[in-house]
């Protein structure tokens, strides 16, 4: 065998090297942006069993729709230099572990204003997961293997949806909203101590120089302009979606006590 042969890359990693690293490494983040989503949808599901058991006013309801988007706006302007400046794999395992401690707490919350206080640090804590992602996707796995990891992960927006809306309902109904917040606090402790598993992940080192023309970049080239705009109105679209949800179950099921199937 030549020595090209030994270096010849299976599914973007070395042959001396675990096979089972690629997907475990896929296994992990898919998990971690499925929990992003999942995190985005989380609320209307639950809402009408969350407003019962915490008696929740007018506008405690509406903060508890609002907080988390409003606080993962600002931190998504923020996060980027930091994370150049301390390694995207860093940023991933501390919001993972933060994500852990944000689900732990809203299943805990003895009243409404707990828990809008854990959508609020749960805003800041997913930005670290969602900008990472596909950034370690990418540095562990260059070329055709980092973009088909990509892809991979990216049918989270899609399978996000159909897991979280009926998973929300049906647990909230059949045993708790609380179980609910339980169990992906525990998906996502799961998640980070995988991410321990895998050995020689790159992403822990800073950048020498961390990028300062993002907004040049933005201006300059229109296939990013138009890009942006399209997931700006898919966000639009998606959050108008999650704010009336709520209100279209409340009408459907006015007695919350109701099996959900």
């Amino acid at each position: 065998m030549t020595s090209t042969d030994e270096e010849k890359p299976v599914h973007g990693l070395h042959r001396d090297r675990p096979g089972w690293r690629w997907p475990g490494l896929l296994a992990i983040l898919f998990s971690a942006q499925l929990l992003v989503v999942c995190n985005i949808l989380i609320i209307p599901p639950i809402l009408p069993f969350v407003t019962r058991d915490l008696a929740l006013t007018t506008w405690q309801t509406t903060a508890l729709l609002t907080s988390f988007p409003a606080m993962a706006l600002v931190t998504n302007f923020c996060i980027g230099p930091i994370t150049d400046r301390t390694g995207i794999l860093h940023i991933f395992r501390l919001g993972l572990l933060l994500v852990t401690l944000c689900f732990l707490g809203s299943a805990l919350a003895p009243n409404g204003e707990a828990l809008i206080f854990m959508r609020v640090l749960s805003g800041m804590a997913f930005p670290m997961i969602g900008m990472t992602t596909f950034a370690l996707a990418a540095e562990n796995n260059p070329g055709a293997p980092g973009r088909r990891m990509i892809a991979l992960i990216s049918g989270t927006a899609s399978f996000g949806p159909l897991v979280m809306l009926p998973f929300g309902m049906f647990f909230a109904d059949m045993r708790s909203w609380r179980a609910v917040f339980g169990i992906l606090a525990v998906s996502a402790l799961m998640a980070l101590a995988a991410s321990w598993l895998i050995r020689d992940l790159k992403g822990g080192t800073r950048l020498a120089q961390p990028s300062t023309h993002t907004r040049r970049s933005l201006v300059a080239n229109s296939e990013i302009r138009a890009i942006l705009v399209a997931y700006f109105l898919q966000s639009l679209g998606s959050f108008t979606i999650i704010a009336i949800f709520p209100s279209i179950i409340a009408v459907a099921y006015e007695d919350t006590t109701r099996r959900i199937a």
